[in-house]
């Protein structure tokens, strides 16, 4: 003797499938939450990120003292000039480009937009 047992995949293929969805449309969100991260704690004023479909990742470029700082202009000489005179040394600075307060601050507001995913069909 046998017994034969029968299930039903729908609501299991629903959930997978929302599942799926929810994922896929979560780099959107990364980037979406980046954005509003430049604007509300780092108070850019034109907030840029990118976002590689290929490696499934959002970027931003940090730069320590100002993009405008780092953009050649027109004149031939720098800014600030590349090489000094002998015997002067350049100290470069040890404080880390991003403050502390504003790693934490996207970080949190990462691991809140991953409360987002759920198993919920």
């Amino acid at each position: 003797m046998y017994a034969i047992v029968e299930c039903d995949t729908e609501h299991v293929e629903r959930t997978l499938e929302n599942m799926i969805f929810q994922l896929k449309a979560f780099p959107s969100h990364m980037k979406d939450e980046m954005l509003a991260w430049q604007v509300d704690d780092m108070h850019r004023k034109h907030p840029r990120a990118k976002y590689s479909l290929h490696h499934h990742r959002v970027t931003t470029k940090i730069y320590p003292r100002g993009r405008h700082h780092y953009q050649p202009t027109g004149k031939s000489r720098h800014k600030y000039p590349l090489h000094r005179r002998r015997g002067k040394r350049r100290h470069w600075s040890t404080r880390p480009i991003l403050r502390v307060v504003l790693y934490e601050r996207l970080r949190d507001r990462m691991t809140a937009l991953l409360g987002t995913i759920g198993w919920a069909a």
